[in-house]
C-alpha cells in the first residue's frame, strides 16, 4: 500500500491519472482545495484547510447530477461551517 501523503503533488496527480485509466473513470469536473482556497485570498482570514477540505468533501458526497457550480457550493459549505465557529 502506498502512503500517498509522502509523494508530492505531481506524483498525486500521476498516480490519480493512472489510477482513471486503469479504472476507465474519467471524472467531468475536478472539486480542487486549492480553487476553493482561492475564493477565500481576498478575505481577511484564510479557513484552514480541515474546513476546506470538509467543504470538498462534503459536496463530493452529496453532488447530484443538477448541480453546475460545484466551487460556489464549496464556499457556501465553507461559509457556513465557519458561521457556526468551527475552527478555522
Amino acid at each position: 500500500m502506498i502512503d500517498v501523503k509522502t509523494l508530492d503533488r505531481s506524483d498525486q496527480i500521476k498516480l490519480i491519472m493512472e489510477l482513471e485509466r486503469a479504472l476507465g473513470w474519467y471524472p467531468v469536473v475536478t472539486l480542487d482545495v486549492e480553487d476553493l482556497r482561492e475564493r477565500f485570498s481576498q478575505e481577511l482570514t484564510v479557513p484552514s484547510d480541515e474546513i476546506l477540505h470538509q467543504a470538498c468533501n462534503y459536496v463530493y458526497r452529496k453532488n447530484d447530477e443538477n448541480s453546475n457550480d460545484l466551487l460556489d457550493w464549496a464556499q457556501e459549505v465553507v461559509e457556513e461551517l465557519l458561521s457556526k465557529d468551527q475552527i478555522a
